[in-house]
């Protein structure tokens, strides 16, 4: 970055905001050439939205540490702010089904029978063992990739969606196993997410039914895998064939304009017997 260019950013613009105006009397003030204010200018015409300190902190944690120069991309901090807000949604989407029904997390994986269960305790562990690893060599930005990828694609995506018709059964026992690994998974992921995005996670934690009495994340313990998540091949292989089926119904509905109201008859024919 260079004052002369005019492309230095306070990080303080990029969490709160920032007009055009204050960042060019902000460059201004630092002595910036005419050439640099007419390059704030051109590239940010509107200045900067509020992106918050986790969002600007998990774009800086996703550059490679291998890369000598970064091309700091406004794009992927809004990238991130999203996700935030994704976090935030899947949390208050959990919270409002453990509310008054003694589900607690205890730090252990829940026994697991439904195939739904046992697949996001096992995809937990693999994300687990993905970010200690990225933790433990320095490269932060694996371990970064790898739990967003566990919150967004998989516990988010997928999973609270196969949550409701479980947590809807009627039936006593998968409520409360459903229930269990629900709040276990929010759990361990926010305390693996805590260094990243230490705001959000804090935020959420404190409102967890948990059996931990620490007053803050900051002092609970890292989530391992192996402990904390349950590896399970056949659940992981089994759910793969029911994604495939379902981003196919998806691909059909879309590349034929069917509407979300239509009900469609299907006819599934598998050439793996395992299928």
């Amino acid at each position: 970055m260079s004052k002369v260019k005019g492309n230095v950013i306070d990080p303080l613009d990029v969490i709160y905001g920032a007009t055009l105006d204050e960042l060019v009397a902000k460059a201004e003030k630092s002595g910036t050439a005419t050439s640099g204010i007419k390059y704030l200018q051109k590239t940010y015409p509107e200045g900067f939205a509020s992106y918050g300190a986790d969002a600007l902190r998990m774009t800086l944690l996703s550059y490679s540490p291998q890369s000598r120069r970064i091309a700091l991309s406004m794009k992927r901090i809004e990238g991130y702010r999203n996700f935030a807000n994704k976090v935030w949604n899947a949390a208050r989407y959990a919270l409002m089904r453990l509310e008054g029904t003694g589900a607690v997390a205890t730090g252990s994986p829940p026994k697991a029978t439904a195939l739904a269960n046992r697949w996001i305790l096992s995809r937990l562990d693999q994300a687990l063992e993905a970010a200690d690893a990225g933790i433990g060599t320095y490269r932060l930005d694996d371990a970064t990739l790898a739990l967003y990828h566990f919150l967004w694609d998989e516990l988010c995506d997928w999973y609270l969606e196969l949550s409701k018709p479980l947590l809807e059964s009627g039936d006593a026992a998968l409520v409360e196993e459903t229930r269990a690994v629900l709040v276990h998974a929010l759990d361990s992921v926010l305390r693996a997410l805590h260094p990243m995005m230490p705001f959000i996670t804090e935020e959420i934690w404190q409102r967890v039914p948990k059996t931990d009495t620490r007053k803050s994340i900051m002092t609970a313990p890292y989530p391992r895998a192996g402990v904390e998540g349950r590896r399970d091949t056949a659940a992981e292989a089994e759910l793969e064939v029911l994604k495939s089926f379902v981003q196919s119904l998806r691909t059909i509905r879309a590349e034929h304009d069917l509407p979300r109201s239509r009900t469609v008859e299907v006819h599934y024919h598998a050439t793996d017997a395992a299928a």
